[in-house]
């Protein structure tokens, strides 16, 4: 699936180990990022239908996010996921 979904985490092995998973159920058009920053230029560049937020990621940073999304009038999708990546098929699913 051609879904594009950008992937915010603060682990680089976490980040890897949920692309993967993604990649090996056809969720290929996958980015992730791990700083404040490049989240912000990543949703600012409008290539994303999806964000997946870890559960590493602090309060502030959220909260920053969800002002982001609402000041700019995004129209991503926001999973705020915690545990496993087998989880995330099925949140994506329920999303569209």
């Amino acid at each position: 699936m051609n879904l594009p979904i950008l992937i915010l985490g603060r682990h680089e092995g976490m980040m890897q180990n949920v692309r993967s998973f993604l990649s090996s159920h056809h969720f290929t058009n996958t980015k992730g990022v791990l700083t404040n920053d490049d989240v912000r230029a990543e949703l600012l560049s409008k290539q994303f239908q999806v964000l997946i937020i870890g559960g590493g990621v602090d309060v502030d940073t959220r909260s920053m996010i969800q002002e982001l999304i609402a000041t700019n009038g995004l129209t991503i999708k926001v999973i705020e996921h915690y545990g496993n990546p087998s989880g995330l098929l099925h949140e994506i699913e329920r999303l569209l």
